[in-house]
């Protein structure tokens, strides 16, 4: 089994974004490439911004996407064809935390704040 790591975490201390910018792409068709595992620096900007990120899973293996911090996040894991894998809202307090067995292929990961908030997150 491999362990494919994909951590989303709310820094905004150690990211060099500003909060007032889009960044990554607001769908999947705009989805951020991004590869595993890796780290990237993102933020959700108010008025309903989510970011989409793209990657490939290039063998079976344990995928693990989470945030972390004050920023109330959620995210929902896609595959290619769109549809949802796992979704999580909130399962370590007011961040997601994914955990999932994926086999190879893309997927997709959109990530959103509640109630529009505003905040960095470092990928």
């Amino acid at each position: 089994m491999h362990l494919l790591g994909l951590a989303l975490i709310a820094a905004a201390s150690a990211v060099e974004t500003t909060v007032d910018a889009d960044d990554h792409g607001d769908d999947r068709a705009s989805a951020t490439r991004i590869e595993l595992p890796s780290q990237i620096g993102g933020a959700i900007v108010p008025h309903d911004d989510e970011d989409w990120f793209r990657f490939k899973v290039a063998a079976r293996g344990e995928v693990v996407a989470e945030t972390t911090g004050g920023l109330g996040t959620w995210g929902v894991l896609y595959d290619a064809d769109g549809n949802v894998v796992v979704l999580d809202d909130s399962s370590r307090g007011v961040n997601f935390s994914i955990r999932r067995m994926l086999d190879a292929g893309t997927y997709f990961l959109r990530v959103g704040s509640y109630l529009n908030n505003a905040g960095a997150l470092a990928l």
